[in-house]
């Protein structure tokens, strides 16, 4: 039975790689598809972008950590990164964590203690 199982586990990683499995799908305002360079372009020529997220979806924070990159690549230091979930009394800590003042674990300590998710979600965001 092992063995079975091992071939079959095996037999199913080589089918699911020849296959296109995104990990989400991107649509514009009317429903139709939109493709992810199309929509960096467009993000791009705007002033203000706004980025809805699950807080406890990785592909969320994924996504929206590539389309930051993205957008860093064509705005450079133009480019503002706020964040909704600290509040202007967690700015202070926000500060002293981006200028080196204070280390990371203490960072995820004062972090972990204020919200409800994981700084794990959220870390890529803040490097």
């Amino acid at each position: 039975m092992k063995v079975l199982l091992t071939c079959w586990g095996v037999l199913m990683s080589f089918a699911l790689l020849g296959q296109d499995l995104p990990a989400y799908q991107l649509y514009d305002k009317d429903g139709k598809e939109v493709k992810y360079k199309k929509m960096i372009a467009d993000l791009a020529g705007g002033d203000f972008v706004f980025f809805g997220e699950s807080h406890n979806n990785p592909i969320s924070h994924w996504l929206q950590l590539r389309v930051t990159r993205a957008l860093h690549e064509k705005k450079g230091s133009n480019l503002v990164l706020g964040a909704e979930m600290f509040e202007s009394d967690n700015q202070l800590l926000l500060d002293e964590f981006l200028s080196g003042l204070i280390s990371e674990k203490n960072f995820k300590d004062q972090f972990n203690g204020n919200f409800q998710f994981s700084i794990s979600l959220f870390k890529a965001s803040f490097n």
